[in-house]
């Protein structure tokens, strides 16, 4: 595959790695987000802060505190994922460490 996935090409210097048994993006060795895949649904963790917008656009696959869930019966709202990503890279970022 040539293009990177979505997720990870939303983070700049991102890269991927398997942790804990699934899938995560990193930055500088550090993780940004995870992802694992279940019979129903895809999850992400964990959830980042955002604005007023992005908390409406993430409660209705809110499924606890810190995990976005994507029934696989309905369309996967990739750009709502990677914004998502986006937020944590540049939390983690703002932090100057992981």
């Amino acid at each position: 595959m040539s293009e990177r996935p979505r997720a990870l090409a939303a983070v700049p210097g991102a890269a991927d790695r398997i942790s804990y048994g699934i899938p995560t993006i990193t930055l500088d060795g550090h993780y940004v987000v995870y992802f694992a895949a279940w019979k129903h649904h895809i999850s992400v963790y964990p959830v980042p802060d955002g604005d007023e917008a992005f908390e409406s656009e993430i409660s209705p696959f809110r499924a606890a505190k810190g995990t976005l869930k994507f029934p696989l019966g309905k369309p996967i709202p990739h750009e709502l994922i990677e914004k998502a990503a986006t937020l944590l890279a540049e939390r983690a970022r703002q932090r100057g460490g992981y």
